[in-house]
């Protein structure tokens, strides 16, 4: 081998060496900011992932100022999404909340794909009513699992610790508390319900029942408007926070004489013992061909999906009731659609007392309900007589 092919052969070397470098540093790098990327997006997949992700941005001072204040102002349940903006708007911005709006806007995707179910993350704040240490913060979540199989509520401390606490009592400490299937995912599941039972054929919009039965705006049309209502129990653990209370009201259409069932939110009734007045129309007697009625509570339970719900009542409502038979026994019908519904509902909400409340019966067009108890003793309503015009 010359001089001058040993000079290249050397040179050549060291090149490759060189470029074999240079490619292998480029390789770790780009490994590094695909972690660091994937860093900031981690899958939230429970609620008990979701509390964690809280921890971490709890554990800022400035953020865990923000979010305590929020949630004291409210004093109810604020959505996440607006928490978020809240933060983001002074300047706070850490990776676990670039996690916590990842999964926000994952969970609109899927409400808008799907008609399983609605997941809308929201945080509200329990606050013990003796006084309390700040340090002394939980975070937690209601159990995914059915009520019946609770054994204790799992909760987190700012150190991330975990802490047990007794699903009965509340606990003498204040409790930061995330959910997706509370308050406003309620609000957007009765949307849906109503429209299930209008597909179905089982409710008219209120206009089409009116220009059906050629009502005036001189006669008006009435109803039965609930001034007073107080449960006993509620059906609610205290890490469910308020009570997601709503009726079902059900008598036969109007026009086609099938059963017809509409669901009205109460969303003022928020804890058994309470004395409320919402003055709130419950029954549209325009809605309904004869002058009965009945009207059931409900509690919502967070392991019920609302499509499965509306298609027992479907089918319950569909098959059971049979409007055959001369209008005298009319009543019984009216009683039977009740009967449908309450056959309809999951059967561990009457063998465990939970989420089923009451159930009222052959309510009368025209009459006066004072302090008027359901079937089961637990609620007490006063319903009224009302007219109601066209402007």
């Amino acid at each position: 081998m010359t001089k001058g092919n040993l000079s290249f052969s050397v040179k050549g070397l060291i090149g490759l060496l060189l470029i074999i470098f240079m490619v292998t540093n480029c390789s770790v790098d780009t490994t590094n900011q695909n972690d660091q990327a994937n860093q900031g997006q981690a899958a939230i997949a429970s609620h008990d992932e979701l509390a964690k992700e809280t921890i971490q941005v709890l554990q800022d001072d400035q953020a865990r100022t923000i979010i305590l204040e929020a949630l004291k102002e409210n004093q109810s349940e604020t959505l996440l999404t607006d928490l978020i903006r809240d933060l983001e708007s002074q300047n706070v911005k850490t990776e676990f909340l670039e996690n916590l709006l990842a999964y926000v806007n994952d969970c609109e995707v899927n409400n808008q794909q799907s008609d399983n179910g609605v997941k809308i993350p929201e945080v509200w704040l329990y606050e013990p009513e003796n006084s309390y240490n700040l340090n002394d913060l939980l975070v937690s979540f209601p159990p995914e699992e059915d009520e019946m199989e609770w054994d204790y509520i799992k909760a987190y401390n700012l150190n991330e610790d975990i802490v047990y606490l007794d699903i009965e009592n509340p606990p003498s400490v204040p409790v930061v508390v995330v959910d997706t299937y509370g308050y406003f995912a309620f609000q957007e599941e009765l949307k849906r319900m109503n429209r299930m039972l209008q597909r179905a054929g089982l409710q008219s919009e209120h206009s089409v029942i009116m220009d059906e039965k050629n009502y005036t705006k001189a006669t008006g049309y009435q109803s039965h408007k609930m001034n007073h209502v107080k449960l006993n129990d509620d059906k609610e653990p205290w890490i469910s926070g308020r009570a997601e209370i709503y009726a079902i009201v059900s008598g036969i259409h109007p026009v086609n004489e099938q059963a017809q069932l509409y669901i009205v939110d109460m969303p003022y009734l928020d804890y058994a013992g309470n004395n409320y007045y919402p003055n709130q129309i419950l029954i549209h007697w325009d809605t309904l061909r004869y002058n009965v009625a009945n009207f059931q509570f409900y509690e919502k339970d967070s392991n019920t999906n609302y499509k499965d719900l509306v298609k027992a009542l479907i089918t319950a409502v569909g098959t059971a009731v049979s409007f055959a038979g001369p209008e005298y026994i009319i009543a019984v019908k009216v009683a039977e659609i009740a009967n449908a519904i309450v056959d309809a509902m999951p059967d561990e909400w009457y063998t465990n007392d939970d989420d089923y409340v009451d159930s009222f019966y052959t309510l009368e067009k025209g009459r006066a309900y004072t302090n008027y108890y359901g079937a089961s003793g637990n609620a007490q309503v006063t319903l009224v007589d009302y007219w109601y015009y066209e402007n």
